[in-house]
């Protein structure tokens, strides 16, 4: 009898990924409960910063076991675009000479005129568009579940979120409806530098390329915990996301070839 060989298991698939795409954001503002509320800054804040756009690009890294449970982590860049209308009014006080009294008669006339040195009140009404950047590096790890199939794979994962670098640019409205630029001194009195943990959650479907790459389409969802404001300012300012990527999924172990011939039939 011969020797049977000892089955040889496969290893557990580890994969590179990068993705991109657009983002959703949802805005919360609302006081702050810790603090003096003001009503005014709110109506403000929130009539002058409008629209929102934002897009995102993540590189992960993922260990899937033979049983489809895989773990994962990696680095997620997002940036969220605000349009901002900045609108205000100068006025302006002059002493001019002009008319100050007219006299007519019955017919309408005018038969007298008095001039003098009055004052004059001008107001000029200045409109114009902005625009406030919010950026935010995470490091998303977490685990889930992988199904494979021949030629395509479904996958679902969630986890924890940690937020490592944040940061605001642009302007804001205050309470007396005046544009500020915020200015490096005063941004920790407004945001933080850290935006804290949060959670996310992703579903995924991918199909083949080749042997080790596949193309993925997947659905994210980022919901953080603690406010991007900072706890002394009065308002309370968060970002939950919701994101459509589409990327590529590089396999880190190759896939070996299939040892399967054909067989042939031998012609006489």
């Amino acid at each position: 009898m011969g020797r049977t060989k000892p089955h040889k298991r496969k290893a557990s698939k580890q994969t590179l990924s990068i993705h991109t795409g657009p983002v959703l954001p949802l805005k919360v503002l609302q006081p702050n409960d810790r603090v003096e509320t003001n009503d005014d800054l709110l109506a403000n804040r929130k009539a002058s910063e409008k629209t929102l756009e934002a897009f995102s690009v993540s590189l992960q890294y993922t260990y899937a076991t033979k049983k489809g449970l895989l773990f994962r982590g990696g680095l997620d860049y997002r940036r969220l675009n605000e349009k901002f209308l900045v609108r205000y009014s100068e006025k302006e006080t002059k002493i001019v000479t002009g008319v100050l009294t007219q006299t007519v008669n019955t017919s309408g006339q005018v038969i007298s005129t008095t001039t003098g040195p009055k004052e004059v009140t001008t107001t000029t009404i200045y409109s114009n568009v902005a625009y406030n950047s919010y950026q935010f590096l995470n490091l998303p790890l977490g685990m889930g579940f992988q199904k494979m199939n021949k030629k395509s794979q479904w996958e679902i994962a969630g986890g924890m979120d940690l937020n490592l670098w944040f940061h605001f640019n642009g302007t804001l409205y205050n309470a007396y409806g005046e544009a500020v630029a915020l200015s490096k001194s005063k941004y920790p009195d407004v945001y933080k530098r850290n935006a804290g943990l949060g959670m996310w959650a992703s579903y995924g479907y991918s199909r083949n390329l080749s042997r080790n790459i596949r193309w993925q389409l997947a659905a994210k969802v980022n919901l953080p915990f603690q406010q991007i404001t900072s706890d002394q300012y009065p308002l309370i300012q968060k970002y939950y996301t919701i994101g459509l990527q589409g990327g590529l999924i590089f396999n880190l172990i190759k896939e070996p070839k299939s040892k399967h011939k054909k067989r042939q039939r031998n012609q006489d």
